[in-house]
C-alpha cells in the first residue's frame, strides 16, 4: 500500500466511539434534486466530484450511476438511474426502485443544490481531515517510521490525494451557462492584472520592474488605484498580498523605500518572503519553494495576491530545460484551486535589439511561459530618454487590450518625496521609444548574444537557431561558428 494512503484498519467510529460528520438528509435531497431537474447535476459536479462525498453507501451507489450517465452524455432521472444501476450490479446495494422513487419525494427543484452541495463538500472534508489525523497519530507512535517523511506525505495528502477525478465533462451549453453564472473577474491593476489571473511582467535587467511591481502590491493592498487614471483603477477591496523577493537584501529595500529618518508606512496586508539565511539545503530549491508557497496560501487562506520576483532567479541555475514549465503549471493550478488569488511572476528578458518593438518573443523561454498565462505585461526603457519607461500589454486573455504597440503606457520613474516609484507620463505610440537602427550596434548585439548563449549550451548548431528565433538572425552555422569563435579568441588576449 502506498504511503500516502490512509492505513487505519479499524473503522473511525469503533476508534472515536463516536459517529462522523455527516447529513443523510441533505445526501437524500441532492440526489432527488438530481433525479428530478435534469440541469441539476452540472450544477454540483464541481463541489461534489466523487461518491466518497456521500456517507451513506446506498447514496454513493446511486450517485456513481448518475456521473456514469453524465459521462457518457444521457440524460439522468429515476428510469435512466436505475437501468445504469442495474447494468453495473449495484441496485439492490443502492435500495432498489422503491429507494430511488423515495428520493424525489418531496423535492420541488434544484433551487438550493449548490447550498446542500458546499455543506456535503464540508462535511466529506471533516470526515477526511480526521480520518486522516488518526493516520498520523498511529505513524507518530511507530517508533520505526520515519517521521519526516510522515510529515511530507501527510503535507501531500492534505494537498490532495485524489486524481481520479481530474476532467469532468459538460456539454458546451451547460459550460456557457456555469460560466455566465459565475462572478466576474475585476480589475486589480486597471485591465493589466485582474483578479484569478496568472500574469507576467518581464524586462531587461536595470528597468525598474520591482520597483513597478512593489508598487502594484501596494496598491493591491490599500485597495487603491496605481494611478489617478480610469485605465488603472482598482475595482477591489483591499488584498492581503504575499510578495517573494529573491532579488533585494533588506538593506537595499530600505534605500528604495524609506525617505530621510523616515521608515515606510503602507497597508500591513503587503507581507513580504525572502529566502531563510539559515536554510542551507539548496538542491530542488524551485520546487521546495513553491511548496512553502503552498503552505502559506493554506495557513493564510485570506490571501489573494502573490507576486513571484522572480523566476529568471529560481531556474537560473538548472540544466533542466522543463523547469520552467513546470513551475508555472504549479502556478496556475495553485491560482486555479484558491480564487480569485491572482499570482504575477516576474521574469527577465535576453538581450534584443533596441530599435525593434519588444515582443512576446522577447520573454525568457516565452514558449514555456507564456502559455500558463492570461496576461503577458512588458516594460522597457525608452532609447529616446533614459528617465522614462514604457508599458506594453501583449496578451490579455479575459477582457480587451487597452495598450498595445499604438498606445504604451510612458511613466516615469524617480523618489518624488518619498519611496522610488513610478509617475505615469501618459500615452502614446511604441515607436517613439525605439531606438535608430544601427547596423554596427546590431552586429555586435548579435555577436554578445550568440557568444553568451554558446557558452550556456556549447551547440553552434543550438545558438545558430536561438539567433534565428530571437533576432531574425540569418547566419549559418559555419559563420556562427566562426563569429564566437573570433570574439572568444579576443576575449583571452
Amino acid at each position: 500500500m502506498s504511503n500516502n494512503k490512509l492505513q487505519v484498519v479499524q473503522p473511525i467510529e469503533n476508534i472515536l466511539n463516536v459517529a462522523l460528520p455527516q447529513d443523510i438528509n441533505i445526501e437524500k435531497a441532492i440526489l432527488g434534486a438530481i433525479l428530478s431537474d435534469k440541469e441539476a447535476f452540472y450544477l454540483i459536479s464541481n463541489a461534489i466530484p466523487s461518491n466518497e462525498y456521500f456517507y451513506d453507501i446506498q447514496n454513493q451507489h446511486v450517485f456513481s450511476a448518475c456521473q456514469n450517465l453524465q459521462q457518457k452524455n444521457k440524460a439522468i432521472d429515476l428510469l435512466t438511474v436505475q437501468d445504469e444501476l442495474r447494468k453495473i450490479k449495484r441496485l439492490e446495494q443502492a435500495g432498489g426502485l422503491e429507494y430511488l422513487m423515495s428520493l424525489t419525494e418531496g423535492v420541488a427543484s434544484s433551487h438550493h443544490i449548490e447550498h446542500h452541495a458546499d455543506i456535503l463538500a464540508e462535511k466529506f472534508k471533516r470526515r477526511f481531515l480526521i480520518q486522516h489525523a488518526i493516520n498520523i497519530q498511529q505513524k507518530a507512535f511507530d517508533e520505526s517510521v520515519n517521521i519526516y517523511k510522515v510529515y511530507e506525505n501527510s503535507y501531500n495528502h492534505l494537498r490532495g490525494s485524489d486524481n481520479s477525478d481530474i476532467l469532468i465533462g459538460e456539454t458546451l451549453n451547460q459550460a456557457v451557462a456555469h460560466g455566465m453564472s459565475q462572478e466576474k473577474s475585476k480589475w486589480i491593476i486597471g485591465n493589466l492584472v485582474k483578479e484569478k489571473e496568472v500574469i507576467i511582467l518581464f524586462a531587461d535587467a536595470g528597468t525598474g520592474k520591482t520597483v513597478l511591481a512593489y508598487q502594484m502590491a501596494v496598491a493591491a493592498a490599500e485597495g487603491k488605484s496605481l494611478f489617478n487614471h480610469d485605465d488603472f483603477r482598482n475595482e477591489c477591496k483591499p488584498k492581503k498580498t504575499l510578495y517573494i523577493d529573491f532579488e533585494m537584501e533588506r538593506s537595499e529595500l530600505a534605500d528604495r523605500y524609506s525617505f530621510g529618518d523616515r521608515g515606510y508606512d503602507t497597508s500591513d496586508n503587503v507581507i513580504r518572503y525572502q529566502i531563510n539565511e539559515r536554510h542551507n539545503d539548496l538542491s530542488n530549491l524551485p520546487h521546495v519553494i513553491l511548496s512553502n508557497i503552498e503552505k502559506l496560501l493554506y495557513i493564510n487562506d485570506d490571501v489573494e495576491f502573490i507576486i513571484i520576483d522572480n523566476i529568471s532567479w529560481l531556474i537560473s541555475e538548472s540544466t533542466d530545460n522543463t523547469l520552467a514549465a513546470q513551475l508555472m503549471k504549479r502556478l496556475r493550478y495553485l491560482q486555479q484551486t484558491n480564487p480569485p488569488l491572482s499570482i504575477m511572476v516576474l521574469a527577465h528578458t535576453p538581450k534584443r535589439d533596441s530599435s525593434l518593438p519588444i515582443e512576446m518573443r522577447h520573454l525568457a523561454g516565452a514558449s514555456s511561459l507564456s502559455i500558463y498565462t492570461k496576461s503577458l505585461i512588458a516594460l522597457s526603457k525608452s532609447k529616446v530618454d533614459p528617465n522614462l519607461r514604457y508599458v506594453k500589454h501583449l496578451k490579455c486573455r479575459n477582457g480587451y487590450g487597452l495598450h498595445g504597440e499604438d498606445n504604451v503606457i510612458e511613466m516615469e520613474m524617480g523618489k518624488y518625496d518619498g519611496p522610488l516609484k513610478f509617475i505615469l507620463n501618459g500615452f502614446g505610440p511604441e515607436s517613439n521609444h525605439l531606438a535608430f537602427y544601427d547596423h554596427g550596434e546590431q552586429l555586435e548585439l548579435w555577436i554578445d548574444s550568440a557568444v553568451e548563449h554558446y557558452k550556456k549550451h556549447s551547440s553552434y548548431d543550438r545558438t545558430r537557431t536561438y539567433m534565428k528565433e530571437e533576432f531574425d538572425c540569418p547566419w549559418s552555422k559555419s559563420t556562427t561558428r566562426r563569429k564566437i569563435q573570433a570574439r572568444m579568441k579576443d576575449q583571452s588576449k
